[in-house]
């Protein structure tokens, strides 16, 4: 995923992934999160990465929901990776996502990130 930040503001940011596996930030003045979520790799790489993806999604959308309804927010957009296939040596999924009160702010900023590059959704809370 292609992040346009600053190589600073962006070396924060995996390095609170690495410590805490979450990181937030700021970009035109709305809030970013970030959140890694891993999968094993204990037989290899696994044949069935939809499967993996799927549960991982529904986790951490469960997760960022609560967060979102603690924040009193009405939305929360979510996205990662669309193509997974370079990232399955790590065992590591990087999601991003923000929240909203109003059901038409909830696309990334594609001055942020490149949409194409991301599978996206939001979840009503």
């Amino acid at each position: 995923m292609k992040i346009n930040l600053p190589t600073e503001k962006m070396g924060e940011i995996v390095k609170s992934l690495e410590v805490k596996n979450q990181a937030s930030t700021q970009f035109r003045g709305q809030d970013f999160h970030f959140r890694k979520e891993r999968f094993s790799l204990e037989s290899g790489i696994p044949s069935n990465l939809s499967a993996i993806l799927a549960s991982l999604d529904k986790k951490v959308e469960k997760i960022i929901q609560r967060e979102a309804e603690s924040d009193h927010f009405s939305f929360a957009t979510i996205g990662r990776v669309r193509e997974q296939k370079e990232n399955l040596d790590s065992g590591k999924v990087v999601y991003i996502y923000f929240f909203s009160n109003d059901p038409f702010d909830t696309v990334f900023p594609e001055e942020l990130v490149t949409p194409y590059q991301l599978h996206t959704w939001t979840k009503a809370v």
